[in-house]
């Protein structure tokens, strides 16, 4: 007994104990009660855990049963285990389970049903009370105590199969139970099929097991773990495998997660979806829930901006393209496999055996931005592609695990694409140049346009041409000028060159290419500087 000191402190000091009770403390058998006028018998209670003895306290359902039981009647299992040696020490009591005719620890993992492992001894005094002491666990059992593969089952003569159970769990295990209701899927659909779903979670090695059960629904085509917080849609994650022998049982064993799938699955982000022909994109939902979890914003992950813009036209393949999206990116979801950047062929149209894969150096997330080195990539003229992963088993997430809503359509998946165009820009022609590719060798040659008497008085040879010709009449067409600044239909020089006025320029020569002809064009329409 304690002693009180105040109206809240209790103590005892210099207690001997004698053997016995040491082994009990050191055993995880003694407790501490605290009794009231209105709980004589105990208001509060904590047990004494020292050393390496574990201590569960387990809740027991009806939803937890496969398949589920609708029952009033609960139940709390407290077990004290030592890791040690095996030992295990287990008390039930019930509310509402007076007429259980027998319970039992059954090893199998949260969804599916197993053997018996250890028998309970109903209490002679106390209906209501089942119990097992010196039991001793083998190495079997014991792995499956540790790895959350037992469970506490009572059974009645309504319920032979078992009227409520409840699943032990060790540390490191949580163990997430998730109804799968019409009423969850987006947008929701109208039908009588329900199911649940027992999925055991170990947080050390990131890996889970989940056993769905579908109640009515034994046509459902597939099951499986999807992306993306409530209320939205969003890409599958994993397929779960359908039971040969039973069609409405479908499970995943020993699946790994990766960072995205895992920081999705802690902010509530991942759901189970059943998917039938009724319903070809599902039928039944429901939200994997875990209790050390937080739920995401569930607001839509999306791409602000991106440079080169959508649409946009530039005169070089930049060193990198930069993706701005609305929230901190997941950097562990961001690799090269989740970008593609790709060049059309010079057709302008992507998915077809033209298109080019452009090399991307590296892709890095710094906050909300996401940048794809392009460094050493081939620069040419063409229409570019840039296509962001949002619709693989892996995409890309935000901090909360929520999937990048590509398309842009109110729900997590889709992929986001984005095309650009490299065109660079015409150099403008010069005198130089014309006079150097054109003048020189198909006018100012011997017996025409060059000498000391040049044909029709026009010297096109080097340092002559631009003052013979640039507002300078036409001897043939005084009305023209032989090239008018800023007008180059006007310009007689133009129209010779283009056999628009008589005998085609050079005479007796092939015409000129059009690329001469339009350089020409460009230098007049330029001003016809003397460049």
């Amino acid at each position: 007994a304690l002693q009180q000191d105040s109206d809240t402190e209790w103590s005892m000091t210099d207690v001997a104990f004698a053997q016995a009770d040491i082994d009990a403390l050191n055993a995880g058998g003694l407790y501490v009660e605290v009794l009231t006028d209105d709980d004589p018998a105990g208001a509060v209670r904590g047990q004494f855990i020292l050393g390496e003895i574990e201590l569960y306290n387990t809740v027991l359902t009806g939803a937890q049963e496969v398949p589920p039981v609708s029952t009033a009647a609960t139940g709390v299992a407290a077990t004290t285990y030592d890791p040690a040696t095996g030992a295990l020490v287990i008390h039930v009591n019930t509310v509402g389970l007076d007429d259980a005719v027998a319970g039992h620890i059954h090893q199998a993992l949260a969804g599916s049903n197993g053997g018996v492992l250890v028998e309970l001894t109903q209490d002679p005094n106390l209906v209501s009370h089942w119990f097992a002491e010196d039991e001793t666990l083998d190495a079997d059992g014991m792995a499956a105590l540790q790895a959350g593969a037992l469970y506490v089952n009572m059974h009645t003569p309504a319920n032979p199969p078992g009227e409520i159970r409840g699943q032990i769990q060790p540390e490191g295990i949580e163990i997430v139970f998730t109804p799968l209701t019409g009423g969850d899927v987006v947008p929701p659909v109208a039908t009588d099929n329900e199911g649940t779903a027992g999925t055991t979670i170990a947080t050390d090695a990131q890996t889970f097991t989940l056993h769905a059960n579908l109640i009515g629904l034994d046509d459902a085509q597939a099951v499986t773990v999807n992306q993306a917080p409530v209320g939205q849609s969003g890409p599958v994650v994993f397929d779960l495998q359908q039971d040969p022998n039973d069609m409405t049982r479908w499970s995943l064993i020993d699946q790994g997660l990766n960072a995205s799938q895992y920081m999705a699955l802690r902010n509530q982000g991942l759901y189970i979806s059943a998917a039938s022909p009724a319903f070809p994109t599902g039928e039944l939902r429901g939200q994997l829930e875990p209790e050390m979890s937080n739920p995401g914003s569930g607001a839509t992950f999306v791409v602000n901006s991106v440079s080169p813009a959508n649409g946009a036209t530039v005169s070089a393949l930049p060193d990198s393209i930069v993706a701005t999206f609305n929230r901190e990116l997941l950097s562990d979801s961001v690799s090269l496999d989740r970008v593609e950047v790709l060049a059309s062929g010079g057709d302008g149209m992507f998915g077809d055996a033209q298109d080019l894969a452009v090399a991307v150096a590296d892709v890095v997330a710094a906050g909300a931005d996401l940048t794809i080195d392009l460094t050493g990539a081939t620069n040419a003229d063409d229409v570019y592609q840039l296509t962001l992963d949002g619709s693989s088993a892996t995409p890309l997430t935000d901090m909360d695990g929520v999937v990048m809503d590509g398309d842009e359509d109110g729900n997590a998946g889709g992929d986001f694409v984005s095309t650009f165009t490299v065109s660079t820009p015409a150099t403008a022609a010069t005198l130089s140049e014309i006079q150097a590719q054109t003048f020189d060798v198909s006018c100012a040659v011997s017996g025409c346009h060059t000498g000391p008497s040049p044909s029709a008085g026009m010297n096109l040879s080097d340092g002559q041409a631009f003052g013979n010709i640039v507002d300078v009449p036409s001897g043939q067409n005084p009305a023209l000028d032989r090239v008018e600044p800023g007008d180059p239909d006007n310009s007689y020089l133009v129209q010779k060159i283009e056999g628009n006025a008589g005998s085609r320029m050079p005479l007796g020569q092939p015409p000129l290419p059009n690329e001469q002809i339009q350089d020409i064009r460009d230098w007049i329409l330029d001003g016809a500087q003397d460049n």
